[in-house]
């Protein structure tokens, strides 16, 4: 085995970033998924209070906003807000 190759051409996370952080745009329209869903489960006058309802609410409206953007045409925000939606329902 050739371990020079290894050596040479480390890879580093931080290498990494950019390309997740632009997949992450790309299929979420959000920069970060975890933060994304963090944030829907706080309000913005009291971060200790969660969000009531949990993942099964929070799935209805995104899929009735889906809709709205369908019929808006607004075809790649429906398709973003539909992977946000398919990762929440992910979660255990």
């Amino acid at each position: 085995m050739n371990n020079k190759a290894i050596i040479d051409t480390p890879r580093h996370m931080n290498d990494l970033l950019p390309a997740v952080t632009q997949r992450m745009n790309e299929m979420y329209g959000v920069p970060s998924i975890g933060e994304w869903y963090d944030e829907q489960f706080l309000f913005p006058e009291d971060k200790d209070s969660p969000f009531v309802g949990g993942n099964k609410l929070l799935v209805m409206s995104m899929l009735s906003d889906v809709q709205e953007m369908i019929e808006r045409s607004l075809m790649d925000e429906a398709r973003q807000t539909l992977n946000r939606a398919k990762w929440v329902l992910s979660k255990p």
